[in-house]
């Protein structure tokens, strides 16, 4: 009997097996995948050394145009929902469902409404990217200027001017700086946490007593205090606030419209605004800094953009 039971379980893991890699001989190329762990262990191999990973997915393109509806969910976890968004299912880049799609609307209405892809939206980069110009003419010693953090006050003040309404100097601007680099500072740091990799692997790690800090709790503390700057601005803006008033910034009219629609509240207010920096300022200062350090060496093109 335990031979009839020995032969059948090594006849499933043998089918078992040689299904998984008839499945795995559809993707494209890429290191050689194990049966149960996968690529764990060029993973593990990969984070060591400091390279590069990619990660390639190949969706079918009939799927995505006919049950668009099944991909437009985000994964979740308690890391990532806890830990790293402002809160679980709130604002835009780590919602799902109905409260995506309310946040998502609404924050495109309200963006368009203050002009973008318009002159009014365009006139207040143009401010901003003015400041930025008189910066540089200020700086005495010409031939060492770090180019770096000028630029991202010039990215984050237009934001922070849309979401709050007001912009820094660029010799008075101590806050929205330390935001932001704080902000860098923390997900670069995830690039090489075991932590975070072992609490989206195994999240029964965040509830034991001995691994909940290291798996969860140190993530979540850390954007608590990030995020500070966020709530702290939105509090300070809404007590500005009044129902006769014409919005003038994103917090206004984000409240304006939350009498109308029960999707809107407080807490997505928050998670919205802390999304818009996350999104547009590190990525926009990084194409700007590769963009001047190519019209620097090579400086005849310039003269395309005039």
């Amino acid at each position: 009997m335990l031979g009839v039971l020995l032969i059948g379980a090594l006849s499933l893991l043998v089918y078992g097996i040689v299904r998984y890699y008839t499945l795995v001989s559809r993707y494209p190329k890429g290191p050689f995948p194990l049966p149960f762990i996968g690529n764990m262990l060029n993973y593990l191999r990969v984070r060591s050394t400091g390279n590069r990973l990619f990660i390639s997915l190949t969706l079918s393109p009939f799927g995505l145009a006919s049950e668009c509806d099944d991909f437009a969910d985000r994964p979740t976890a308690k890391v990532l929902d806890e830990a790293m968004a402002f809160a679980p299912n709130a604002g835009v880049l780590n919602s799902s469902g109905e409260n995506w799609r309310e946040q998502r609307r609404a924050s495109i209405m309200i963006l368009r409404d203050f002009g973008m892809g318009k002159n009014l939206m365009e006139e207040r980069v143009r401010s901003s990217i003015a400041d930025y110009i008189d910066h540089l003419r200020s700086i005495a010693d010409k031939d060492n200027v770090e180019m770096g953090w000028p630029i991202q006050v010039m990215v984050a003040n237009i934001i922070n001017e849309t979401l709050f309404g007001y912009r820094y100097t660029h010799e008075d601007c101590q806050p929205l700086m330390r935001y932001v680099e704080n902000t860098k500072k923390f997900f670069d740091s995830l690039a090489y946490s075991k932590g975070l990799f072992l609490g989206l692997m195994f999240p029964m790690l965040t509830e034991l007593p001995l691994t909940r800090w290291h798996t969860f709790g140190k993530f979540k503390d850390a954007m608590e205090k990030i995020n500070s700057y966020v709530v702290a601005n939105v509090n300070r803006v809404m007590k500005d606030y009044s129902i006769e008033d014409e919005p003038t910034n994103f917090v206004h009219a984000y409240k304006q419209k939350m009498s109308d629609n029960e999707f809107l509240d407080q807490t997505n207010l928050y998670a919205c605004c802390a999304d818009f920096f996350i999104a547009g300022t590190e990525t926009t200062t990084t194409t700007l800094r590769w963009a001047m350090l190519i019209f620097a060496k090579h400086q005849e093109t310039q003269l395309l953009f005039i």
